[in-house]
This record gives structure tokens, sequence and C-alpha cells, in this order.
């Protein structure tokens, strides 16, 4: 089985029969996952019309049906590989397997009106790792990929003269994020979805993301999309002492707030005071400095 755009004037694409093309597995598997995006924004509509349930049996409901077409559009599109729904990440493989979250944050989706929730879908190869990865926000008409394709609302950053908006998870995140943000005037905020809070970075919705444990870990979906898009990665150790961070945390960030980070944390390690940085948004002339705090004693 094969996939084409549809020619019909609609959006979206059809299945065709036949071999599907080596090295397209990024565009097939961007178009089944924009299958399940409208999959799971018609269940919402259901929803709110009274013909599906709410709350936590939707976000359910939801995940279980949004996996079963993409592992079902995966198998039938590459019969030769294998499907891995909801499970950590493998180093290893011993044949091709897509790694499939079908949906990041199901309390997000059953929450009324909250576009906060995402798909993501990674192939990994043996001996080659992610090798073709999509993460898609349904709700907001976002979708990106590791070919570095993107379908985006595109927005301005933050405005000039307030503070950067740094991404976390509002649970096991907080507090590094906190920490992060008072080191470089950034305003921390919650959005769940791993997903989310990624596409928020590349559309300039937001500067930075933190994500914790293994949901941004090398060979995952995001890290791999993360790359394509020119994102900065940042780690603990690469920042100092971060209260509340593990090893396994990493930050998304563009390469204005990571100078920042990376100024501020030579500085609070005692390091020579940073120079100001100044942060513009795109299509602005002014943006806002913020200097790196010195913590040296004298």
């Amino acid at each position: 089985m094969a996939f084409r755009e549809a020619n019909d004037g609609a959006t979206g694409w059809e299945v065709l029969p036949g071999a599907w093309a080596p090295g397209s597995e990024t565009r097939v598997a961007a178009a089944i996952v924009q299958h399940a995006g409208r999959l799971l924004l018609d269940l919402r509509s259901q929803e709110e019309e009274g013909l599906a349930p709410s709350g936590a049996e939707l976000g359910e409901l939801g995940r279980r049906c949004a996996g079963a077409l993409i592992r079902n559009r995966l198998l039938t599109t590459f019969p030769g590989d294998a499907v891995s729904l909801g499970k950590p990440p493998r180093k290893r493989v011993a044949r091709r397997t897509w790694e499939v979250v079908p949906l990041d944050d199901a309390k997000a989706y059953g929450r009324p009106g909250c576009p906060y929730w995402a798909v993501h879908v990674a192939l990994r190869e043996p001996g080659r790792g992610v090798t073709a990865a999509v993460v898609s926000v349904p709700a907001l008409c976002g979708t990106v990929t590791s070919t570095g394709s993107r379908s985006l609302w595109h927005h301005p950053g933050s405005p000039p003269g307030t503070a950067p908006i740094l991404l976390h998870d509002g649970a096991r995140g907080r507090e590094a994020a906190v920490a992060l943000g008072r080191r470089a005037g950034a305003r921390p905020r919650v959005v769940a979805s791993a997903g989310a809070r990624t596409l928020a970075v590349a559309d300039g919705t937001a500067d930075a993301c933190l994500h914790t444990g293994t949901e941004a870990a090398e060979g995952t979906a995001i890290a791999a999309v993360a790359t394509a898009l020119g994102l900065h990665t940042l780690r603990p150790a690469e920042l100092g002492a971060v209260p509340g961070a593990s090893e396994n945390d990493v930050l998304l960030c563009r390469a204005p707030l990571a100078r920042v980070l990376r100024a501020a944390s030579a500085a609070s390690a005692g390091g020579p005071p940073g120079r100001a940085v100044r942060l513009v948004a795109p299509g602005s002339a002014r943006g806002t400095a913020l200097r790196a705090p010195s913590t040296a004693r004298r």
C-alpha cells in the first residue's frame, strides 16, 4: 500500500495499492498521523454533542482509537515492520520498529477546549536509530517532522520588552523550570503535553521547553524533530547545578535563550559576569536585553 495526496481539492491523503517508495517513510507517517489527528478531533466533536463519553473516558477512548488507526495503517503500508504502541523507546531493535504515542496527554484531551495534546510516531531501524519521526498537535493544526518539514502557524515570539517563556510539564519539571527561569529572566508556564511544548517553541509561541525523564531522550520522536528544526538541546550538566533536574532532563530552546542560559550558568558558577544578550522577536528591530547575573563573591 502507498499514499498520495488527494487530488480532489480536499485536505488529506488517500491509500493506493502498490509498494511504498524507500525513503518515503516520514511523508507516509505524517499522512497517517494527520488522519489520527482528524479522528481525535472528530471524537471531541462527538463528545460536545453528547455522543461520546467525556473526561478521562474520552481520553482513554481517544488513545485506543488513534493507536488502532496508526497501528493498522502502518502495518498495512509496511507489512514487514513491527509497531510498539505506547511503550518506552528502546535503543536497540532487531527489526524496523515504529514507536507510537497515540495521545501524549489524555487528561488534556478530555478537558473541553484544551488544545495541548499531541501524537508522536518514530521509526527505529537496527544499527541506525530513529530514521523518521513526526510530532503533531492536531487541535493547533501543527505538524513537524524529522526531515525539517513543518505545518505551523508562526508567531512572533515574546513581544519586545517582555520576558521569554519557558514551558514545563507542571509536575516533575516544575522546580527545575522555576530555577532556570530565575537565571534567565524567563516566565515558566505549564503545558503538560511534551509534543505541544515542542511545537510551541518551533512556532515561536514559547522560547524554550523543559522535558523530563524519557520524553525527549535521545532516539525519541521529539529528539529527532527538535534536531531537524535546529532547536538547541541543553542538559543540566551544561547548565551547572539546577535544583530538581535529573540527568535525563532536556531543555529545548531557541538560540538567543540558549546563549542567555549558558551565560547565566557560567556566572552562577563563579565565572566572569555574563554580557547582555538581546532577544529579538522575528520581524522586530528591538528586543529585550537580558544580562546573566553574576554571583561571584568579591
